[in-house]
């Protein structure tokens, strides 16, 4: 059911069922993994805790904050990002080398080795005003529209990119600094008049104050 939460014996494991489409799960060390299935696409976000920093390698690439070394392959090999051959290259070297070891179950046991896949730029050139209307000129959107004939597809896509995009400003929203007396001193039928700032990281500045019933009397920002 939605909103039910599982957990394994050791608690080590818990499993949170936000939607009817999608779950959360979440280890014991922080890290967190949303999976959604969406037009019966399968998307996944994974978040770490800082601790995990420098620690990461494969597909979810290098957690250090530097988004240019984070395609390195299964050798150490150093890919381009902005390259779609070597993006698709960077993939293909973290393949399992025997479908037996997977431990997903394909209904195809023997994929094609020749497969190549179309890129962006193979595609971007065909779509239609409609397609590109639908998706706001969305590349991620418009490509994967016209690699399934879906335009459903494409703009569940862009959903996704959206929700992500949103989910990444409320992390860095952080909670204000506040400064100001760590003890306040009160007595019997005399008026307390206490003070403390508040300065945000994106240098909003304000100013509390409070009456002797302890209620907010003044705000400047």
């Amino acid at each position: 059911e939605v909103n039910d939460t599982y957990a394994n014996d050791a608690e080590t494991v818990e499993v949170i069922r936000a939607s009817e489409n999608s779950t959360e799960t979440i280890f014991v060390n922080g890290i967190s993994i949303t999976t959604n299935i969406s037009v019966g696409i399968l998307h996944y976000t994974i978040a770490l805790p800082e601790v995990f920093k420098g620690q990461t390698s494969g597909l979810v690439g290098n957690f250090n904050d530097n988004t240019t070394d984070d395609l390195i392959s299964v050798n150490g090999t150093l890919y381009d990002p902005q390259n779609e051959t070597e993006i698709y290259e960077f993939g293909e070297s973290w393949k399992v080398p025997n479908v037996s070891e997977s431990l997903f179950v394909s209904p195809d046991p023997d994929p094609d080795p020749s497969f190549f896949p179309a890129f962006v730029s193979d595609l971007i050139g065909n779509a239609s005003a409609e397609i590109r209307e639908a998706c706001g000129n969305d590349e991620q959107c418009i490509y994967d529209a016209l690699q399934t004939g879906n335009v459903d597809v494409g703009l569940s896509t862009l959903q996704i990119q959206q929700n992500i995009t949103n989910e990444v400003e409320q992390l860095m929203n952080f909670p204000p600094i506040m400064e100001g007396d760590n003890i306040v001193e009160v007595f019997p039928d005399v008026i307390t008049t206490y003070m403390f700032s508040v300065t945000d990281s994106d240098n909003f500045t304000v100013i509390v104050s409070g009456n002797d019933n302890g209620k907010l009397s003044h705000l400047n920002g």
